[in-house]
């Protein structure tokens, strides 16, 4: 069967900065291989020979890659805030972008340390956009699932479809019965098999004949009187 979904490409920016977090970094974009996502890494795609600059100057400019995923610790924050070294250097390019594009779907951080403070380390350039938090090991599983959700365009929470406004909005002169309370206060007494259930039925009939009778159709010397039936008939509908 095939995906209703097109191929997505997403290229993985982060800093060198120790053998265990290069680990995670490759476990991460295997996660994404595994789920369908195209991922662009150095380790697998930047090969002897190849100018870096370019390769990362590429994974900007290449309309193909939708996703770019910046992998934020310490390092790469100091690495990003000082351009030093390729980190530096990619997020010169990537900074200019950022900046650029209207849209703010392409890029996300990844969160991936706090410093003494409880602060999460992202470059400054990144501003206060939302980021994705991976340092709390505690939501591991849930920071994957809203990153794959956000690549994929398929947030968790989506916005209900806008309905029509009530009829007695788009209808202002319409009147709205009178009943509606006493007739929730009979029902519940009912469910409850209270001993009041019976008062409240009553006082849910009185309110109705009442209803009735002020809607009830009156000889009109300017308006025909079956039109005056058929108002007090849909004034009626509501208690109905």
């Amino acid at each position: 069967m095939e995906s209703e979904f097109p191929i997505i490409k997403a290229f993985i920016s982060y800093a060198w900065s120790s053998d265990s977090h290069e680990a995670w970094v490759l476990d991460l974009a295997s996660r994404l291989t595994a789920d369908g996502v195209t991922v662009i890494l150095d380790k697998w795609d930047l090969k002897v020979g190849h100018d870096a600059n370019a390769f990362m100057e590429q994974m900007v400019t290449d309309q193909s890659v939708t996703k770019v995923l910046m992998i934020c610790d310490k390092v790469y924050k100091e690495k990003a805030d000082g351009r030093m070294g390729g980190v530096g250097k990619e997020t010169t390019i990537l900074t200019a972008d950022i900046y650029d594009r209207t849209e703010q779907d392409k890029y996300a951080a990844l969160l991936t340390e706090y410093d003494n403070n409880g602060k999460g380390f992202v470059p400054a350039f990144y501003g206060g956009r939302q980021y994705i938090d991976f340092a709390d090991d505690r939501r591991i599983e849930e920071s994957y699932q809203e990153l794959l959700r956000w690549i994929y365009g398929k947030p968790k929470f989506v916005r209900p479809k806008l309905g029509r406004a009530p009829s007695f909005i788009t209808q202002p002169d319409a009147l709205v019965t009178s009943t509606t309370s006493k007739f929730k206060a009979a029902e519940y007494a009912i469910h409850k098999n209270e001993r009041q259930a019976a008062g409240y039925i009553v006082d849910f009939g009185e309110a109705m004949v009442a209803e009735f009778r002020s809607l009830r159709a009156v000889r009109s010397d300017t308006e025909p009187f079956d039109e005056v039936v058929l108002k007090s008939a849909e004034a009626m509908r509501p208690a109905l």
